[in-house]
């Protein structure tokens, strides 16, 4: 044997022999400010994928505070609606999922190997994750596909979870949105079914200060739902159903009832009286809810009216 044959013979196998393409999905904290973080790497070969989620997101606590746990909803959401997406289309269907999740934003096809499919997408996590670089990930967190899914911000997230959890079909419902022209805001809907079309708010805050901004989101979602009234936006959406309800649900949980402090209590309550206000103005049904399984207790009956 030659001095080469032998040199190539004692150097290591190589194991990483599993090709396979992957795309890094990253989620905007504020929306439209550029600002992203990974939450997920998306790879697939010839038969197969998997989606490997970004562990503990609940680390950036130390950054966002309470935040965290609405981008850590937001990231749930992501992964399960892309392990859908690729069981139906592959990498190339993800692009859909950028028009209808707010905030979420795809990079660039990469082309990657492992030992699997599993390594291949754990290694790619190291390269555009810095808390997966920090901290690798073991094969087992890797994220297998999901039927139930989580809606984008932790109130829809958990409203699509429990809705689809038990009615499965409606999965298509959520998340709709219709743009007038290609510069013209788009208006997203939080769930468009057949006899009602709902956007989702929530009063729940830490402090009266931060009320306000609750009720100016409200609002906005509040006059998306007006603009249906214009005919162009329904007939785009199929809206036919001659006892179509438009209704803004806000969640105000139980807990303002015993465990708030006045002014915060005070400052809700005005709030539920100027989105109804409001609501009435624009013959919108404002209904306020204790829960989020309530919410979705009342889509799921709604739609099986």
């Amino acid at each position: 044997m030659s001095e080469v044959a032998q040199l190539l013979d004692q150097m290591p196998k190589r194991h990483s022999t599993h090709a396979g393409r992957w795309v890094p999905i990253y989620l905007e904290p504020l929306t439209g400010s550029g600002e992203r973080i990974c939450v997920a790497v998306a790879a697939a070969d010839d038969s197969s994928f998997v989606v490997a989620p970004v562990a503990d997101l609940g680390r950036f606590s130390c950054i966002y505070g309470a935040a965290a746990t609405a981008l850590a909803w937001s990231a749930e959401l992501v992964v399960s609606e892309a392990q859908h997406v690729l069981s139906k289309t592959g990498l190339e269907g993800l692009s859909e999922l950028a028009d209808r999740i707010e905030g979420l934003v795809l990079g660039s096809e990469r082309r990657g190997a492992g030992t699997g499919l599993a390594d291949l997408a754990r290694l790619a996590l190291q390269q555009v994750s810095a808390l997966s670089a920090v901290n690798f990930m073991p094969p087992t967190q890797l994220a297998t596909v999901a039927e139930n899914a989580e809606g984008g911000g932790w109130l829809e997230s958990k409203i699509l979870q429990l809705v689809v959890g038990r009615q499965p079909a409606l999965r298509d419902r959520f998340r709709k949105q219709f743009r007038r022209s290609q510069s013209s805001r788009p208006l997203r809907y939080g769930f468009v079914g057949k006899f009602i079309v709902a956007n989702f708010a929530t009063l729940e805050s830490k402090s009266s200060s931060q009320v306000s901004a609750r009720v100016d989101r409200a609002k906005a979602r509040l006059w998306d739902l007006h603009q249906l009234d214009g005919g162009v936006l329904a007939d785009s959406l199929e809206l036919h159903a001659p006892s179509m309800s438009y209704e803004l649900l806000v969640h105000r949980p139980n807990t303002f009832e015993t465990q708030v402090d006045g002014p915060l209590k005070a400052a809700v309550k005005a709030a539920e009286e100027e989105l109804e206000a409001e609501a009435d103005k624009r013959h919108i049904r404002f209904r306020p809810m204790r829960s989020v399984d309530q919410i979705a207790d009342y889509l799921i009956d709604r739609e099986a009216a």
